[in-house]
């Protein structure tokens, strides 16, 4: 008897090591910048979201849940998960709903235009990246069973047990922790279940213009799209999620709806009209694009995600959608949302920071852009700089003024002399040579800024360089090298060359 005893301690002691590692990965899962762990939020904050979207990557990152508080008193939060497909988005709702009475589910169709077997070949591919992020998402027993169910009645190849156990909880750390390496820090910060993403893109990345290519409406090409659509057998799980909205009762609304730009306009409607005979209201952003919202370039930081420039251009478009269409409580000024409050700042400094990108971007020409430079917070801001002397030799009065403003005297630079220089909140720290090469180095909110500049006749077999954290920042080019680097997300705001050498106002390269 004893010894059954000491075996039954001993095996519960095992599981409840096992179960409190499975906890601590839950902690490195909230680093990983492609999720947003966000229902720990929804277990959080019981029964305090009146809106939740469902739904895969264009959810995270093309809607801001705390730019529809502020500007609507909207209390939403998405439950994104990236590259999540509609079956799967399904099993989410449905555990959310066990903790949460919304007044209104707004559901993806962006991934629903698909059939089962690219469903299937999605969640196992990429070492099953998008199933395990589903699972490490769901937090109910009965949920995880019903869709470890579902999975093996459509001949998923899987382990079932690491699926049905809610102590092998939070796969892709389990998976780091194998391979001995973790999440690193988030390149944007979550708020609410959204990434605020602070990337740009060069133009020809966004196809939004290819949407209003009138050549596609041809009789053939409507007959392909129509036949395509028919073997969307995926769509299914928009009515499921909408019986199960009804089943829950309490007055919740259900609402389609499509937050990717696409191509294809035929599709669109298509989907509209399935929808409308099925009773569900639908919102294509692609329809609203004429308000004024997502049409340039800054709006993205990929083909198809939005960065914050682009979520908030949508969030006020959908919000006024929802202010019309849906009686909505205003929880400003509600002190059980006080969350929302407290996020504030740090959103308002996630737009600054975004704003900082854009404005140097946009600054093409070099007076404008160091116009910009002087203007640029040194809070969380360090400007790293890198030049040849003659690179300068085309400066006018203005432009040796203009650097001046930002704390650099180039004009006793001479003949063939190397500079360097770092521009931060302590200040300018610089140093010239004449032979040989010079190094400015210094560490600021532990990162590592190292600024190299050779003289002319070094410089020929060994470039100019700006490393940070031991990498290279940037391409060595004749010229004014310049970098921007944001300490706090650790990310670079603006990396530019102006080769000032004949010339007193170039443009960037």
């Amino acid at each position: 008897m004893k010894k059954f005893i000491k075996t039954v301690v001993f095996f519960m002691i095992g599981v409840f090591i096992f179960d409190r590692v499975s906890v601590l990965m839950r902690g490195f899962y909230s680093d990983d910048a492609l999720s947003t762990n966000s229902m720990d939020l929804a277990y959080k904050n019981r029964n305090k979201y009146d809106v939740l979207f469902v739904g895969a990557s264009t959810y995270i990152y093309n809607i801001n849940c705390q730019e529809l508080y502020e500007k609507y008193g909207i209390a939403a939060l998405s439950l994104g998960v990236p590259m999540q497909h509609i079956p799967f988005t399904y099993f989410t709702l449905k555990n959310a709903l066990e903790v949460q009475k919304p007044l209104l589910v707004v559901c993806d169709t962006h991934q629903s235009l698909v059939d089962s077997d690219k469903v299937k070949r999605i969640a196992l591919g990429n070492d099953s990246f998008t199933l395990d992020h589903t699972f490490d998402d769901i937090r109910s027993f009965s949920v995880r069973q019903e869709a470890t169910d579902y999975l093996l009645e459509n001949d998923y190849n899987i382990d079932e047990w690491t699926y049905r156990s809610q102590i092998y909880a939070f796969h892709e750390n389990w998976k780091r922790l194998n391979k001995f390496r973790f999440a690193g820090p988030d390149k944007g910060i979550s708020l609410n279940g959204c990434n605020s993403a602070n990337g740009l893109v060069d133009e020809e990345q966004v196809k939004y213009d290819l949407y209003f290519d009138e050549s596609e409406y041809t009789e053939e090409k409507i007959k392909e799209h129509t036949e395509k659509f028919k073997s969307f057998d995926e769509l299914q799980w928009i009515l499921k999620m909408r019986d199960l909205c009804e089943k829950r009762g309490g007055g919740v609304k259900f609402l389609a709806a499509n937050f990717s730009v696409t191509e294809y306009k035929i599709q669109g409607e298509l989907l509209r009209d399935y929808l409308n005979k099925n009773g569900i209201p639908f919102y294509d952003v692609n329809e609203h694009r004429n308000d004024e919202i997502l049409i340039q370039t800054e709006d993205y930081t990929d083909g198809l995600h939005f960065n914050l420039n682009g979520a908030i251009k949508l969030s006020n478009n959908f919000g006024e959608y929802i202010k019309d269409n849906y009686q909505l409580p205003d929880r400003r000024g509600d002190s059980r949302y006080k969350f929302y409050e407290d996020q504030r700042e740090e959103y308002a400094w996630q737009k600054e920071n975004l704003s900082d990108k854009v404005k140097l971007k946009k600054a093409t020409k070099f007076k404008d852009y160091i116009n910009e430079l002087k203007k640029l917070d040194k809070g969380n801001n360090v400007i790293c700089i890198s030049f040849v002397s003659d690179s300068v030799s085309g400066l006018d009065e203005e432009g040796y003024k203009l650097l001046e403003d930002i704390g650099l005297n180039v004009r006793d630079v001479k003949g063939s002399d190397g500079y360097a220089a770092i521009i931060s909140k302590d200040g300018v720290e610089y140093d010239n040579c004449t032979t040989g090469g010079t190094e400015v180095k210094k560490i600021i909110d532990n990162s590592l800024f190292v600024c190299t500049s050779k003289s002319k006749e070094d410089a020929i077999n060994d470039k100019n360089s700006i490393m940070i954290n031991d990498n290279d920042q940037i391409e060595g080019k004749n010229g004014i090298n310049i970098v921007v680097f944001n300490t706090k997300i650790e990310d670079q705001v603006s990396s530019v060359s102006f080769n000032t050498g004949k010339n007193s106002n170039p443009d960037c390269s």
